[in-house]
């Protein structure tokens, strides 16, 4: 009889955890983009109007029109309020906000988004965008319902001192 002797090594299994997200814009009852759609407090520089100026209705990859906001002034915010199309049942699982920006630097966190939501501000959350228009997004979670969706505002603030940003468009998605 013949016996083979082998070894083990230990064997880590991890959780993971998936996030379903749907791209549906119509069909079933829900509409989980919105777009902005009013100027709450503005003090970036328009082609025409804020809000019109990114809201393209442009969803990433695809490139939004050319008209724009944009700003040198460090600190410099956008708060804008969103469409009221939004329609689904029960909480939200997340926000992904997805805007398409530059900053003539790569400074870290030179971009920052922000999301007041029920009442609060859930805290600024940076990108480092770079000096080619580029789609970058930033997630906020979190059990909101419909209503505080449609509710909601969106913040846009230059975080750095490099000559110039630049934002020709962003929207939300609401992941269940």
């Amino acid at each position: 009889m013949t016996f083979h002797s082998m070894s083990y090594s230990a064997v880590s299994i991890q959780p993971v955890a998936f996030i379903i997200r749907s791209n549906r814009t119509t069909g079933g009852g829900e509409d989980l983009y919105f777009d902005p759609a009013g100027n709450d407090a503005v003090t970036w520089t328009p082609d025409t109007t804020n809000y019109a100026d990114v809201d393209d209705g442009t969803r990433q990859p695809g490139v939004p029109g050319t008209d724009k906001i944009t700003t040198w002034i460090p600190g410099s915010s956008d708060d804008f309020t969103v469409t009221q199309t939004v329609t689904f049942a029960g909480n939200s699982a997340s926000i992904d906000l997805w805007a398409y920006v530059y900053d003539s630097t790569a400074a870290p966190n030179n971009i920052q988004f922000n999301l007041y939501i029920a009442a609060a501000w859930q805290g600024a959350v940076g990108i480092t965008a770079g000096p080619a228009l580029t789609w970058y997004s930033v997630n906020f979670v979190g059990a909101w319902t419909q209503a505080q969706v449609r509710a909601c505002k969106i913040r846009i603030t230059k975080n750095s001192a490099s000559a110039s940003s630049r934002c020709d468009g962003f929207y939300g998605l609401v992941n269940l």
